[in-house]
């Protein structure tokens, strides 16, 4: 084959199929990128010449996401007419899931996130390929690809060489397809369906979760056969015991695997649906099984750090939940009951239990953390869940030079690198959970300093109004003595008490005194808090570097594990590196956990006094609010009693012991000790001086009125 032919130049071999070889081709000219497959002519049978020329006219009729995409065979590239047709695929950059699956960060399945793609878009391809009487028939990692598009990962399948049109439900007896990925009913030659594409892509999904098949791996078919079709119809997974003596199966996935709770349930249900012996059983149920896998790939979850015990809540999330809803949820696992709840997102802000859950579910292609849960007032650490290390991880920490043999020595320290690299996760989201309190409490600080400066102001303006008061009584008790030395009708019982009281105010009104000192005692406090909020800014010391660190060991026992899956003799490598590490790790988790805590504990003290405060302070301000109703009150009512002696005369007598007497009973927490005052005015007219006096003397209150209502003029 020559290297260039026209524009075309080739670049490298990307595998072989299921009846040729498959190349990539690169355009000089347009900088395109496409594979060509191309059918190998020698030792060739007349059969797969049929099927090579059914898979290029099958691969010619399809168009779905899913599936790789045909192309047009550029006339260079064409073959001769003697020859097999080509077919030309678009390029998918990423490899196959076979590669994506044996890098170390896969050693024990792909993401939550690669899950749902992958699940999503490969069931729903089988699905427009059954409904278009199209049975795959070999499907496995190998025969899917991954291909980039606007940022995000597609996973298609390929190579359709095995794939035969069916009639529905037809039946058929060749025995095609790669023996680990096989349905039962294969083994034995029975006729088959489409259900086969079911098993398939059940261990498939399986495998993603887990990192390795669901039914005895590596077990040779004749063995595998007989012992797996022991299992009961919802066993989603078999395994020898440490001996070899017995099977032992299993409803459930592993508990080491990358999926919140809720999902991994709902695969659980799902798995047992396509993983049934019995091809008839096998996918059915009321629902399409493909819609059921639609469903939960697309499911709406929210997790909650449960700070106290840095552990992740995980529930499933309907339209109309609220936030509360997930509260009793919440209640119910952790015994934390609602009214304790303290819930804040990412940025530190308080959630409402009105809110839609909705709206702090991850998007299910992101797996970001969005709500923290902590317990209002005085924080408790709990022990966290899930701290014992996995069975094998234990085993060789037990014993670092123990055999396992090759299977069960790769285990062991993949789940070693598993259990490392949920270690830093676990702390990473810890990590976010210290910046939401810190955001929380700097914005409960924010609200306390507004806080104190609206009590500086109103301190200012109290005190100013107090003086006002008090001022206003003086030049009353002034105009009032001079009124008694020129009218011998005022200088009766009624005028000398009326002076009498208004003296005795000016003395006693000391209220407004213990409120201000009251207030400045708390201004002062928020400013003593204000110093420790920003000390308690500053991020612990070496916690980040700590962060990096467990990073680090992430990193070194991926290294340790794929120099161990291409070691030529892995079976003889001991364990004692890979202990070092986990006992490294433990060492910084729990220094990295009690510096973090301690500092979150703070934080949560710090907020609980905050909050103490900011409540006492609001008790201030009402009680100023009062104080200064009572002084304008005070002020309004002095000023009608003046007014009425003005109006009438002759009736301030009666008027004006009425009008003072309700002056005193309005104010019985500012003297409560003084005396009824009953203003006995025995004369019908005033001289004229007196009713200039009194007049000076309304005016005077007037202004005072315009005082009390518009505070700011104090300034």
């Amino acid at each position: 084959m020559s290297d260039q032919y026209g524009h075309w130049v080739f670049k490298k071999n990307l595998g072989r199929g299921g009846f040729g070889v498959v190349s990539l081709w690169f355009n000089e000219e347009t900088q395109e990128n496409i594979a060509i497959k191309e059918c190998q002519l020698h030792n060739t049978s007349d059969k797969m010449r049929t099927w090579w020329k059914a898979e290029v006219d099958i691969m010619g009729r399809l168009e779905h996401d899913n599936l790789i995409r045909a192309l047009p065979v550029p006339p260079e590239l064409a073959p001769e007419p003697s020859q097999p047709p080509k077919l030309a695929m678009e390029f998918c950059e990423g490899g196959d899931l076979r590669k994506v699956l044996n890098l170390p960060q896969n050693c024990l399945g792909l993401s939550e996130k690669e899950i749902r793609q992958l699940a999503s878009g490969i069931g729903s391809a089988i699905n427009y390929l059954h409904k278009h009487r199209i049975t795959h028939r070999d499907l496995k990692p190998e025969n899917i690809v991954l291909k980039t598009v606007a940022g995000r990962t597609l996973y298609k399948i390929i190579d359709l060489g095995y794939a035969k049109e069916l009639d529905i439900n037809s039946l058929c007896n060749s025995f095609v397809g790669t023996v680990k990925y096989l349905a039962p009913e294969l083994f034995i030659s029975k006729p088959y369906s489409k259900a086969v594409d079911y098993w398939s892509l059940g261990v498939v999904v399986y495998e993603c979760i887990t990192g390795y098949r669901p039914f005895l791996p590596d077990t040779p078919p004749v063995e595998w056969h007989r012992e797996v079709s022991k299992k009961s119809p919802e066993d989603i997974s078999a395994r020898y015991n440490n001996d070899k003596s017995q099977v032992i199966f299993s409803k459930k996935l592993p508990a080491s695997n990358h999926l919140c709770k809720p999902l991994a349930e709902h695969f659980e249900l799902w798995l047992q649906l396509m993983l049934r012996w019995e091809p008839k059983a096998r996918g059915s149920s009321r629902f399409n099984c493909f819609e059921i896998l639609e469903q939960i790939c697309s499911l709406q979850v929210i997790s909650i750090l449960n700070v106290e015990k840095n552990s992740l809540l995980s529930y499933p999330v309907k339209k109309e939940d609220s936030i509360r809803d997930i509260m009793q949820l919440v209640s119910t696992q952790t015994e934390i009951p609602e009214d304790e709840q303290f819930l804040i997102d990412t940025a530190g802000f308080r959630i409402d239990p009105e809110e839609p859950a909705l709206k702090f579910c991850s998007d299910h292609l992101s797996e970001e953390l969005s709500v923290f849960l902590f317990r209002a007032g005085m924080m408790e650490i709990q022990e966290r869940d899930n701290y014992n290390l996995p069975s094998n991880v234990n085993t060789i920490v037990k014993q670092p030079t123990v055999l396992l043999g090759p299977k069960g020595h790769r285990r062991a320290w993949a789940e070693t690198v598993y259990w490392i690299t949920e270690e830093a996760k676990i702390y990473h989201r810890l990590m976010l959970a210290h910046g939401a309190a810190l955001l929380n409490m700097m914005q409960d600080n924010s609200k306390l300093l507004r806080q104190k400066s609206k009590m500086e102001t109103e301190i200012f303006q109290l005190v100013a109004c107090q003086e006002f008061f008090k001022n206003s009584l003086e030049f009353d008790i002034n105009k009032c003595k001079e009124s008694l030395e020129f009218s011998t009708h005022l200088n009766s019982v009624g005028g000398q008490r009326i002076m009498e009281t208004w003296t005795e105010l000016s003395i006693r009104f000391n209220a407004p005194h213990s409120l201000v000192e009251r207030g400045k005692s708390l201004v002062e406090g928020i400013a003593d808090m204000n110093a420790a909020v920003l000390s308690l800014q500053r991020r612990p010391d070496g916690t980040h570097m700590q962060v990096n660190k467990l990073k680090e060991f992430e990193e070194k026992a991926k290294k340790l594990y794929d120099w161990f899956i291409h070691a030529n003799d892995p079976d003889t490598i001991d364990h004692t590196k890979m202990v070092n590490l986990i006992a490294m790790c433990f060492c910084q988790r729990d220094e990295l956990t009690k510096t973090l805590y301690n500092h979150i504990r703070n934080i949560r003290d710090q907020q609980t006094e905050s909050e103490t405060i900011f409540n006492a302070s609001e008790q201030f301000l009402h009680d100023v609010k009062e104080a200064r109703e009572q002084l304008s009150t005070l002020q309004r009512q002095r000023q009608e009693t003046l007014w009425s002696i003005i109006r009438n005369p002759h009736q301030q007598q009666q008027t004006s012991a009425g009008e003072l007497d309700n002056t005193i009973q309005y104010l019985p927490s500012l003297s409560s000790n003084l005396e009824s005052v009953q203003l006995l005015m025995d004369c019908r007219e005033y001289s004229q001086k007196t009713t200039t006096m009194l007049k000076d003397m309304l005016k005077e209150q007037e202004q005072s009125m315009v005082y009390f209502s518009s505070p700011e003029n104090n300034k």
